[in-house]
């Protein structure tokens, strides 16, 4: 069987493109291995602090995978093989969402026979890539999913393997990318696959299937790092409050008790406590039974993290307060002296888009009004809060 020469498509200033990404690319690798320890200790030491605070980051990155292409031409053999990328990307951060936009080179090596014998067709083209990602706001918000787009600019980029067909100079192919993204800010790695299809080559199908790698470090235009991000607005205004403590004096007569989730512990999604919150229940409880005297009336509120619809985390937020009085009710407290409401994520004492800010937010205020001695009340509540820490700490261990 006689096999005909190699078809090359090539691409004028495939010289200078890699010129421009090689020093880059030899940056990176030198840096990677001190980069990559200190991304490791920074995401064990904080795992839940991962979004960046500086928006505009420069990555570089590369892509390698296979290649299929089918085709309605009678002379034409189906081929498949093997298809890189190398490329230079800036990326812009958002609270929920980022932006790549960048340009890269692109090299495909495809090769099929028929009875006419074997073929191969090769591609090299300048590659521009714009691709918006969705970052999914779970714990620690390493993954991203969305699409990808890639423009392919060169002397001729239809695939074909013979010279009657006119030639192409510009392509375009798009596909979905999923990616998971850890570091710190100093650097940061993405870790990723893609799969990609031609969306303008006429009679021909062109797939891709490839793993994506990224470096990254922090650019910014202005020269230093610019604030956290603003967050969505509520419903209602957004105010920041400081952490608080277990037990803070609010006025002449009252007293709010802050059930953080380190101590106080619903069933994820639901408003069933969960029996690790009996502990500190009952302190509270057993004292506010045995000073009837102290108090006169108890403002149980549920609030609730960003995550999810407004609507749902309102209701959310309710039956959580509403569970507490059940529970206090239970453990011998008048349900005639306590109300409820559920504020859902309208009053954080973190605004920021972290996930440390989510579980910060996500608590239950008890405010006791109508107090006798606010300072020895504080004081004793203090008391049974700091205990209950060291507990939930010593369990953990």
């Amino acid at each position: 069987m006689k096999t005909h020469p190699s078809r090359i498509r090539a691409l004028t200033p495939t010289s200078s493109t890699l010129a421009l990404l090689l020093p880059a690319l030899i940056a990176g690798a030198v840096t990677a291995p001190s980069a990559f320890a200190q991304d490791f200790r920074e995401s064990h030491a904080a795992p839940s602090e991962v979004a960046p605070r500086l928006k505009d980051w420069i990555y570089i990155g590369a892509d390698v995978g296979k290649a299929w292409l089918s085709t309605d031409f009678a002379n034409e053999a189906d081929k498949k093989g093997t298809q890189y990328n190398l490329k230079l990307l800036e990326s812009h951060y958002w609270n929920e969402w980022l932006l790549d936009l960048g340009a890269g080179y692109f090299y495909n090596e495809l090769s099929g026979g028929n009875a006419q014998g074997n073929r191969v067709v090769k591609t090299r083209a300048l590659l521009i890539e714009v691709s918006p990602r969705y970052r999914i706001p779970t714990e620690g918000m390493h993954w991203q999913i969305g699409p990808v787009v890639n423009a392919l600019f060169g002397a001729d980029v239809s695939f074909d393997e013979t010279e009657a067909v006119q030639e192409k100079k510009f392509t375009l192919i798009g596909g979905l990318r999923a990616q998971y993204e850890t570091g710190g800010e100093a650097s940061r790695w993405r870790f990723g696959v893609q799969a990609m299809n031609d969306l303008n080559i006429a009679h021909r199908n062109v797939q891709w299937l490839q793993a994506d790698i990224q470096f990254g470090f922090p650019w910014e235009k202005s020269g230093k790092s610019r604030p956290a991000p603003a967050p969505a607005a509520p419903s209602k205004p957004v105010v920041a409050r400081a952490t608080p403590h277990f037990a803070e004096i609010k006025g002449a007569n009252t007293v709010k008790i802050h059930l953080s989730e380190t101590i106080l512990h619903f069933k994820s999604g639901s408003h069933t406590l969960a029996p690790s919150s009996e502990r500190i229940l009952n302190q509270v409880a057993t004292y506010l039974k045995n000073a009837p005297d102290a108090w006169k009336t108890m403002r149980i509120e549920g609030h609730t993290d960003r995550i999810g619809k407004h609507p749902y985390n309102m209701k959310l937020s309710d039956r959580r307060a509403g569970a507490l009085k059940k529970r206090f009710t239970q453990l011998g407290l008048p349900g005639s002296h306590m109300t409820t409401q559920g504020f859902g994520p309208d009053r954080p004492i973190d605004v920021d888009f972290t996930p440390k800010a989510f579980a910060r937010n996500r608590r239950a205020e008890l405010w006791l009004d109508g107090v006798m001695d606010p300072e020895t009340l504080t004081k004793d509540m203090n008391e049974i809060g700091d205990l209950s820490e060291i507990d939930e700490v010593n369990s953990n261990h």
